[in-house]
């Protein structure tokens, strides 16, 4: 199938909720790096801490303890996303075979 055929079966309530998910999703994003008031979002408060910890750390001299920070940060996001692909086979391994 074509991007333009597998696009025609799509019904206009369809379309409508597609593009219903992309504002929405779009919105909240701006909505919460943008907050306005006393409470920042958590994004915008571990962007400024984070911040603060990089010019601390480029003031020092190097520790072991920030290499294995680092080095833990870049694991554990790794993991995450190993995670998330597995549980992603999962979910469509238990579409595929909606029959038993």
């Amino acid at each position: 199938m074509t991007p333009v055929e597998r696009i025609s079966v799509l019904t206009p309530l369809d379309i409508v909720a597609l593009i219903t998910v992309f504002v929405a999703w779009a919105w909240m994003g701006w909505w919460i790096e943008h907050t306005k008031g006393k409470r920042q979002s958590v994004t915008v408060r571990m962007a400024d801490y984070r911040r603060a910890w990089m010019v601390q750390m480029i003031t020092r001299e190097p520790r072991i303890f920030d290499a294995t920070i680092l080095g833990g940060l870049r694991q554990s996001t790794s993991f995450f996303a190993s995670t998330c692909i597995f549980a992603l086979g999962g979910v469509l391994a238990l579409i595929g075979n909606s029959e038993r």
